[in-house]
């Protein structure tokens, strides 16, 4: 069975529930992206100052 076979198969309410986008897990992905890739303290910034 191919994909255009298994189309076929499904109702319009089930194509419809497949298609839907959810923007929240774009949303999540993004905000942990910055999180992780975000600004870092700077080697030199560590040492103490004398």
């Amino acid at each position: 069975m191919d994909h255009r076979t298994f189309l076929t198969t499904l109702t319009v309410e089930q194509r419809q529930s497949l298609t839907q986008k959810s923007d929240m897990k774009g949303f999540l992905h993004l905000a942990l992206h910055w999180k992780l890739s975000g600004p870092r303290e700077k080697e030199q910034d560590l040492r103490p100052k004398s």
